[in-house]
């Protein structure tokens, strides 16, 4: 059993200091959380059932075992022992843009401005 969840959110912020000069700043978070488990999950124990010695005690860890056979037949079980991933990521971006005769400037680089 597969659970995702993900949150966005993001504030912008524009401020004209005159009609040459415009600051833009960006403030971002992005959180992840991705959590897998056994489809037998937190119902029986099947490994203790079936007499595997070193069964999981965990509910969330209650699943059929992997078990290969050899290199020519394919596994039975899942082998999903559970796993989660929580993430978290901030962002802060500012650009400050001069605009002057026909060019426009935004940190080091310089473009033409059309119209200006």
């Amino acid at each position: 059993m597969n659970s995702t969840r993900a949150q966005l959110f993001a504030l912008n912020w524009e401020h004209a200091f005159n009609a040459n000069i415009i600051n833009t700043a960006r403030v971002g978070y992005n959180h992840l959380f991705f959590e897998t488990t056994s489809d037998t999950a937190y119902g029986p124990n099947l490994q203790a059932d079936l007499g595997f010695a070193n069964s999981p005690a965990s509910p969330a860890l209650y699943g059929i075992p992997n078990i290969n056979f050899s290199q020519q037949y394919s596994n039975i079980g899942n082998g999903n022992n559970g796993t989660s991933t929580k993430s978290g990521t901030y962002q802060f971006v500012d650009n400050l843009k001069m605009i002057r005769a026909s060019t426009a400037s935004s940190g080091y680089r310089c473009a033409p401005s059309a119209g200006v």
